[in-house]
């Protein structure tokens, strides 16, 4: 099988209908299973569609095999298309554009006992900085595919609650549009 040009440039209709009428649970898990085969831009796209609007309770859904290939495309094609986007900024750090406040408390979703501290110079993390939340999250959960943003919670103080860190970035994404 082999994907037509057609398909390539279809790619702006079908993410607008995936916006209108979402996507199931069995139409993401078949195309994610077309990674292995010579029509992966399929899966690719939806990886990519799948990070951008899904909550990392909708990616908990998935079967296992789903979030492994999912969490392997991720390594593998997305997560270097986009520059590290960190740096110091003043009164915290700043992770691909959104600021988060020293002092700002963090723990591993799963064990929360496992905690952190955003600090000017990153994330203090087991006497480490880390410059990523995927790079302290390798630390924590080792011998596993880590999306940071989706390992860490952080400490809300006007909530006072504790969510997750994928929550403050699509808050901030969706503040931008």
């Amino acid at each position: 099988m082999c994907l037509s040009f057609e398909w390539f440039d279809d790619s702006s209709n079908r993410r607008k209908k995936w916006d209108e009428e979402g996507i199931s649970l069995k139409e993401a898990k078949g195309a994610l299973y077309t990674y292995y085969s010579t029509v992966y831009p399929i899966a690719t796209e939806m990886a990519e569609y799948i990070f951008e609007n899904w909550t990392a309770r909708r990616v908990a859904m998935l079967d296992q095999e789903s979030r492994k290939i999912l969490f392997e495309i991720w390594d593998k094609h997305l997560s270097y298309n986009e520059p590290i986007e960190s740096a110091k900024a003043p009164g915290g750090f700043e992770f691909k554009g959104i600021l988060f406040e020293s002092g700002t408390k963090l723990r591993v979703r799963d064990n929360p006992s496992d905690t952190a501290e955003i600090t000017e110079n990153g994330i203090l993390f087991r006497g480490e900085y880390f410059t990523s939340f995927s790079a302290a999250a390798n630390i924590a959960r080792p011998h596993t595919q880590n999306n940071g943003w989706i390992q860490w919670e952080y400490f809300d103080q006007k909530e006072s609650q504790w969510l997750l860190v994928d929550h403050k970035r699509k808050n901030a994404l969706s503040d931008l549009l």
